[in-house]
């Protein structure tokens, strides 16, 4: 992940889009902590990074990082396809990993997420599990990115040589836990959504995904039938854009390489992380 400086412009991009006041936040931090102690139904982590971007998530709104704390433990012990047995290490994940199917990118700049479904072979990976990688992902990142939370992420998503046999796993019910788990467990600014390469049976996976984002979400996707380098660098720079897609960053390959790694130096705090759970209901996700 890119090390970015703290600097005086981010600070004051802080303030403006997630109201984060530099004299102010430890004392909300503190809060948080001292209310995860308190809160008998969830073990938690304390750790200053991830509860300061929980706030940025949520900018800085008490309430709103509480509930969304709530909702993240109560799917940890609910969704234990997402969050049990998260060793980078297992045959499985090793899998997922190689083929490059999920790429967080930091660049000066930029977050992107790179998701790339030419390289999903049904027969050995499954959709439960990529998700459960780019669970991972996340949890690496609300540990270590100061800025993400301000920068916020661009999402790329490549459709090409998408495996239609994939769609036998995508039930509504499969498609309603991954992205009720991803928006509303997680604190992530997405500041847009570029969809390129579609197939013919597109529309039906996103009439039953879109009402899962809300309109304001729906409003920030792009939906094209090919790639196109001049439409995607009016949201993202090319500087940031890896080199198979006509870009001047990093390759597939160079990227997934250093995640690859960066995963397996977390393999302590993965397992350890198996024990921060919460005591929720199923029905409350159900019911979202």
């Amino acid at each position: 992940m890119y090390k970015r400086e703290w600097t005086k412009e981010l600070e004051l991009k802080a303030l403006d889009e997630v109201y984060e006041v530099t004299n102010k936040k430890e004392q909300d931090i503190n809060h948080i902590r001292k209310w995860l102690l308190l809160e008998p139904n969830i073990r938690a982590r304390s750790d200053r990074e991830w509860i300061l971007n929980f706030l940025r998530g949520c900018k800085f709104n008490i309430p709103k990082t509480q509930e969304k704390l709530k909702y993240l433990h109560m799917v940890k012990t609910t969704l234990p396809e997402f969050y049990s047995n998260r060793d980078p290490l297992l045959p499985e994940m090793q899998e997922l990993l190689n083929r490059c199917i999920l790429l967080p990118h930091s660049t000066k700049n930029e977050e992107l997420m790179i998701v790339r479904w030419c390289n999903v072979d049904t027969k050995r990976v499954s959709l439960i599990n990529i998700f459960k990688v780019a669970f991972m992902f996340l949890d690496v990142a609300m540990i270590e990115s100061s800025s993400l939370l301000v920068l916020g992420y661009h999402i790329m998503v490549d459709l090409k040589y998408f495996p239609l046999s994939l769609i036998k796993q995508m039930s509504p019910s499969v498609l309603k836990k991954i992205f009720c788990t991803f928006l509303k467990a997680y604190p992530i600014r997405i500041k847009g959504i570029y969809i390129f390469n579609v197939f013919p049976f597109f529309s039906t996976i996103y009439n039953i995904v879109a009402p899962l984002f809300g309109e304001k979400m729906v409003g920030r996707m792009k939906v094209y039938d090919h790639f196109d380098i001049e439409e995607l660098c009016k949201y993202i720079s090319i500087s940031s854009v890896p080199k198979e897609y006509q870009g001047t960053s990093d390759s597939i390959d160079e990227i997934g390489e250093r995640w690859k790694l960066h995963l397996k130096s977390y393999r302590e705090w993965f397992l350890e992380d198996e024990q921060y759970r919460s005591d929720g209901s199923f029905s409350e996700i159900q019911n979202t």
